[in-house]
């Protein structure tokens, strides 16, 4: 786990013009027991874990509060998501393995105690803290914890950590993301990538392509081609453009020039810098 002892308030920018409109919305208010997954239909995703009681994050005798607020940040420093806390995931030899297995309702007071936790694990411990909203759902007679994390685009959301190697007496901060449903931390180098807003906002939007993707290429001798998959390596700095009947297309993420969404679906535009990269 990589460790940078920055403020992450000195991470934070003015230029977001356009960003926050477009990002991956995360569908904050009040959840009803017919918005929940169904079981055995919904995988853990970029924006979506799954936690099957509130005792994941309770050690025996303490609040496991880091773990709360890196789950949070590592939505808020992806495009946002949601936690569902009392879903339980199915475990490998099934055919419905990795998705919610049944849901473990809790009484309302053990939500509200547990609401109040997350958020002061959050409050404490993130800097920025993210925008929260924690909605106990109704389920079986009992409640369901729904943690809807809005994304943050101005800015990287650091989390707290104990401070004393290397006889440093102050806070450290590591900075978590999603990948897939998996969290990992970015390196000091990556975090020189994330202060370019225009690269996030263009990463906020891929994350955000559900279905179809039209590519327009920059030259005017080359059709647009359709792809059904989009995969992104932030790590790598790679796009790779995956479909069926066409060649696989791999390039820079620095290539993208825009991404957007119109009545026929979605659209990737490339930039000059993607011939220039020796693209033909």
């Amino acid at each position: 786990m990589p460790y940078v002892h920055v403020d992450p308030e000195l991470l934070q920018f003015q230029d977001l013009s356009g960003l926050r409109g477009r990002l991956r919305r995360v569908r904050l208010g009040s959840v009803i027991d017919a918005e929940l997954p169904k079981e055995g239909s919904t995988f853990e995703r970029a924006n979506l874990d799954l936690k099957g009681h509130p005792k994941a994050y309770f050690d025996g005798a303490a609040w496991k509060t880091f773990e709360m607020a890196k789950d949070a940040a590592s939505f808020a420093n992806t495009g946002g998501g949601r936690l569902l806390v009392g879903a339980s995931e199915a475990k490998g030899g099934t055919a419905q393995a990795g998705t919610i297995e049944k849901y473990n309702p809790i009484s309302s007071a053990d939500a509200l105690a547990f609401k109040n936790e997350f958020e002061r694990a959050v409050f404490e411990r993130c800097k920025p803290a993210p925008y929260l909203d924690i909605a106990p759902t109704p389920r079986d007679g009992g409640f369901i914890v729904v943690i809807n994390v809005a994304p943050v685009p101005g800015a990287l959301v650091g989390v707290r950590v104990a401070a004393g190697d290397d006889h440093y007496a102050g806070p450290a901060f590591v900075f978590p993301r999603r990948v897939g449903s998996q969290t990992e931390y970015l390196t000091p180098e990556h975090v020189a990538m994330y202060t370019d807003t225009a690269f996030r906002r263009i990463v906020a939007l891929l994350g955000a392509v559900n279905g179809t993707v039209r590519l327009h290429y920059i030259e005017p001798h080359r059709s647009s081609r359709t792809f059904t998959t989009v995969i992104i390596d932030e790590s790598a700095n790679c796009l790779l453009l995956k479909g069926q009947g066409v060649t696989d297309e791999s390039f820079a993420l620095d290539a993208v020039e825009n991404v957007w969404r119109d009545a026929k679906g979605w659209h990737i535009a490339l930039s000059a810098r993607y011939v220039q990269m020796g693209n033909e």
